[in-house]
């Protein structure tokens, strides 16, 4: 299940990559260990996210508040306007 959950998890870094302007980073030690995952994304406004946790938080708790259906719609930090 650990790959699949991780699987999922790259597969909303990448959305994020691709439509609001994010980059892939590296996590420094502090966001390692807050996170509990080595990478990450930087948001245009400069905002981490970690959408590897996000999808183990959802598979974890279920569809509540952790929702992947409301994660992008209320996503902080897009750049504005759309993205190339």
């Amino acid at each position: 299940m650990r790959e699949a959950l991780f699987g999922l998890g790259a597969y909303v870094g990448k959305v994020l990559v691709r439509r609001t302007g994010a980059t892939w980073i590296d996590f420094d030690a502090d966001q390692r260990s807050y996170f509990g995952e080595p990478t990450g994304v930087r948001m245009p406004d400069g905002r981490v996210w970690n959408p590897l946790g996000k999808v183990r938080n959802c598979f974890a708790v279920g569809s509540s508040p952790e929702s992947l259906r409301t994660f992008y719609p209320t996503l902080h930090g897009r750049a504005p306007g759309p993205v190339a």
